[in-house]
């Protein structure tokens, strides 16, 4: 396998993708490397671990916003991966929306959104606390990372 060529990731350090995704390499790994750090911040901000992280879409060749005119999304090169909730050992699924202020939920889903901008060059999503659309960008990006990776289920 080449370097650029999408792979399917399954998950990663007892994180569970129950809907594996189709990623390139770089890609995978960010991703990898974040549900680290969703593991650390369901068990501060949760208490309990993370089992899984529910994806939406990942490889899927298409224009950004599903519009055909547009110019490719991140995710017709694999790079694209959208999350739609997480499983926490003896809780509900938490969806990728705003929770209610001051919740522990709010504040992990506030958590593992500021850490992905550690991973990913582009977050997409919205900030818990202000419930309106926002772009994470990290300045602080190297050319290696994964050029845009959405966390959305329209929402974190």
């Amino acid at each position: 396998m080449r370097r650029g060529e999408p792979r399917e990731a399954h998950g990663s350090g007892g994180v569970a993708l129950p809907q594996s995704a189709t990623l390139v390499c770089g890609a995978a790994e960010a991703l990898a490397r974040w549900a680290t750090e969703a593991q650390a911040a369901s068990e501060s901000e949760l208490g309990a671990p993370l089992k899984a992280i529910a994806i939406g879409t990942s490889y899927e060749c298409r224009g950004q916003n599903h519009d055909p005119d547009a110019k490719l999304s991140e995710h017709a090169y694999a790079n694209g991966i959208d999350v739609m909730s997480f499983s926490v050992d003896g809780r509900a699924p938490i969806s990728v929306v705003a929770a209610p202020d001051g919740t522990p939920e709010a504040r992990f889903l506030a958590t593992v959104r500021a850490r992905a901008c550690g991973f990913f060059r582009t977050v997409l999503g919205r900030a818990p606390m202000r419930r309106t659309p926002t772009t994470c960008t990290s300045t602080s990006a190297s050319a290696a990372r994964p050029p845009s990776v959405p966390m959305s289920g329209g929402t974190l």
